[in-house]
């Protein structure tokens, strides 16, 4: 099937209209807060300083991931329940509300996660064999998680083939639209952040870690953290009505 992009992103825009209020509460829940407290209690990186050899910024990275694995996994798996429940939410045909989605979505969890791990896999082998083919592969396997939780495919492979053979036609396309559509995204947050950035250190001064600056700065980076999750939801969500043919309105 060729994908109109304009049709896409009409679909995108109405599901991110329609939902609007459960798609900024399990936002806030699952990534929102949780990043905001994740950056303030996580430990700070070190850097080497200026001049500093691969080796010493190495040894820099490796000690700041060392530190804060499990955070970081604990943070990934909640973020990866409310990405499910999300998907529950929009394309489970009971189209339940968030409590009910939870209690579908939770038992879901171990599978979503490891079929995301293993797309994950996926892309970063394609970046090994150069960067060229990661793109063409992001572009076949974006609809992993949906084809995961619509049709119930918990086995990770099948839920992968799923996408990849929805996609069929389609890969470049598809990467072409969400790059434009997160690059645009950044410009703005890179504009937001500048501006904003430089007035919230002014306000609340400098500080340590635990400063109201730096819980300001870090308030909006996982403010637009969510944003681009609520976008990446809405993507994936629009274009597998399209090429699986589901619901007749992407805003329902």
């Amino acid at each position: 099937m060729r994908l109109s992009l304009t049709d896409w992103w009409n679909d995108v825009a109405a599901i991110l209209r329609a939902n609007a209020s459960i798609l900024i509460a399990v936002a806030g829940a699952f990534i929102f807060l949780p990043s905001l407290a994740g950056s303030m209690v996580a430990v700070p990186f070190v850097s080497p300083g200026e001049g500093a050899s691969a080796d010493e910024m190495l040894a820099a990275y490796t000690s700041f991931f060392s530190d804060n694995w499990l955070l970081q996994l604990a943070l990934l798996l909640i973020t990866t329940l409310g990405q499910l429940i999300l998907y529950v939410v929009l394309l489970d045909d009971s189209r339940p509300p968030v409590g009910k989605a939870f209690a579908i979505a939770a038992p879901m969890l171990p599978l979503f996660f490891l079929t995301s791990v293993l797309v994950r896999l996926i892309l970063a082998g394609g970046f090994i064999l150069f960067v060229v083919p990661a793109l063409y592969l992001f572009g076949r396997i974006l609809l992993s998680g949906a084809a995961f939780v619509a049709e119930r495919r918990t086995n990770p492979i099948q839920a992968i083939s799923r996408s990849f053979a929805l996609t069929r036609g389609n890969g470049w396309r598809n990467f072409l639209f969400v790059f434009l559509i997160f690059m645009v995204a950044l410009v703005i947050q890179l504009a937001v952040s500048g501006t904003l950035g430089t007035v919230l250190r002014l306000v609340a001064g400098g500080g340590g870690q635990f400063s109201l600056g730096q819980l300001l700065l870090a308030a909006l980076a996982s403010l637009f953290e969510s944003a681009y999750f609520l976008l990446g939801v809405a993507i994936s969500v629009a274009l597998y009505r399209r090429l699986a043919g589901g619901a007749a309105s992407a805003a329902t």
